[in-house]
C-alpha cells in the first residue's frame, strides 16, 4: 500500500478506532464537507464535529480543500480526506496498519506546490 510521508501510520489507526473520527473521515473521501454538514450526515453535535475535524487535521488525515462563504458572508472551510482506503490487521504481537492515499486530493495538494513553487 502507499504511505505518503506525512501521514502516521498511528494516525490513521486512532481514525480507524474511534466511531466519530471514522464516519468523519468516510463522509470525506469523495467530495469535500464542511463540519455543518459533516455533523448533519453523522449525527455528530457541531461542537463534537468541530473537534474530531481538529485533530483529524493536526494528523494530516484531513485536509482543507478550500474555503467558501455562506450567503450572508460568513466563512467556512470544506474538509477532504487524505486517506481513500485503510485497514487495520491484528497480529500475534504486533498491529499492522495499511492504508492507500486519496490520490484525487494527493494530485491536487502536488499541484498546487508545483504552481507555488513557480
Amino acid at each position: 500500500m502507499f504511505h505518503h510521508s506525512k501521514i502516521r501510520d498511528e494516525a490513521v489507526e486512532r481514525a480507524l478506532t474511534n466511531q466519530a473520527a471514522r464516519l468523519i473521515v468516510s463522509h470525506c473521501i469523495r467530495a469535500p464537507r464542511s463540519a455543518k454538514a459533516l455533523s448533519e450526515v453523522t449525527r455528530l453535535p457541531l461542537a463534537s464535529t468541530y473537534r474530531h475535524i481538529h485533530n483529524l487535521v493536526g494528523d494530516d488525515i484531513l485536509v482543507v480543500e478550500r474555503s467558501a462563504l455562506t450567503e450572508d458572508g460568513k466563512p467556512f472551510d470544506l474538509y477532504r480526506s487524505r486517506v481513500r482506503f485503510a485497514r487495520i490487521e491484528l497480529m500475534a504481537e504486533r498491529v499492522v496498519v495499511g492504508w492507500e492515499a486519496n490520490e484525487a486530493i494527493e494530485d491536487r495538494i502536488k499541484s498546487m506546490w508545483d504552481f507555488i513553487g513557480r
